[in-house]
């Protein structure tokens, strides 16, 4: 009998540790792992099964069921996952054009920033126009600081997948930007982009001066109209000052560069900005 209770007195202690070693910060007893982690996928590999999550010790916690029912509406602050005080930590270089990720970046730059599906295929597109400086994948418009992706994922912060643009106006203007946006992605679709669903993929742009909104504003103007020439939707593009930006993991930052054959969701609905915007 002594011998089964010490047992189990093990056993306790062992699940014990699993979850004080696995816990969602500012959780206690409450853990998760990405489903592609647990089944070993590659980056690659990853596509959707990256997306949701599976508890591996407590399903029963609030915490873990935020991260396994993904949410499609925009949640409250209330319901907001808590976060954490730390920043992710990454390389101050891009791995694309050799500038600096981090800044402070060279005074004659300008910034802007773009929410329009999956970052990783939004980042590129980005970073391969003439004049852009460099390119950065994170985090905005949400409640939850310094978010993990599988909490954004979640729907349960209210962030959104964002490219933070640093470029040069004087090679490259915000309007060639603004177009490169509306006909690169969907702007009509909500809270989804084509296949990727949930709050993380909605169309945002996030303004840093008056001068920007201006543009922003007009520019969504223009191209509704072209979207109601060719029978499609209304716009539902968030057009809103800009917010803290927190920068996405390491394996984020130009994702597709050092995994060309990865998943990328960027399309556009084949309509054109008309030429006297630009």
């Amino acid at each position: 009998m002594l011998h089964v209770i010490l047992l189990f007195i093990l056993k306790v202690s062992a699940d014990t540790s699993l979850k004080s070693e696995t816990t969602l910060e500012g959780q206690q007893y409450c853990s998760y792992r990405p489903r592609a982690e647990i089944f070993g996928l590659l980056n690659a590999e990853k596509i959707e099964l990256e997306k949701g999550n599976e508890c591996v010790s407590c399903g029963y916690q609030q915490e873990c069921q935020k991260l396994k029912e993904k949410l499609t509406t925009f949640p409250s602050p209330e319901d907001a996952l808590i976060g954490r005080d730390r920043a992710v930590s990454i390389s101050d270089t891009h791995y694309v054009l050799g500038t600096k990720l981090l800044g402070p970046f060279p005074p004659e730059m300008e910034v802007a920033m773009f929410g329009l599906g999956c970052f990783w295929g939004a980042e590129r597109l980005f970073w391969k126009q003439p004049g852009v400086y460099s390119t950065q994948a994170g985090y905005a418009g949400g409640y939850t600081p310094n978010p993990k992706y599988e909490e954004v994922c979640s729907g349960y912060t209210g962030h959104n997948e964002v490219v933070r643009v640093v470029y040069d106006p004087r090679q490259i203007s915000y309007k060639t930007l603004l177009k490169l946006f509306w006909e690169s992605h969907d702007p009509t679709q909500g809270m989804r982009q084509g296949l990727d669903q949930g709050t993380q993929y909605r169309s945002m742009i996030m303004v840093y001066t008056p001068e920007q909104r201006e543009v922003a504003m007009e520019s969504r103007n223009i191209y509704q109209r072209e979207l109601f020439k060719a029978s499609l939707g209304t716009i539902t593009t968030e057009i809103r000052p800009v917010s803290e930006f927190y920068l996405a993991e390491e394996y984020h930052q130009q994702y597709l560069a050092k995994n060309p054959g990865g998943y990328c969701g960027l399309g556009g609905v084949g309509v054109k900005m008309p030429k006297s915007f630009e």
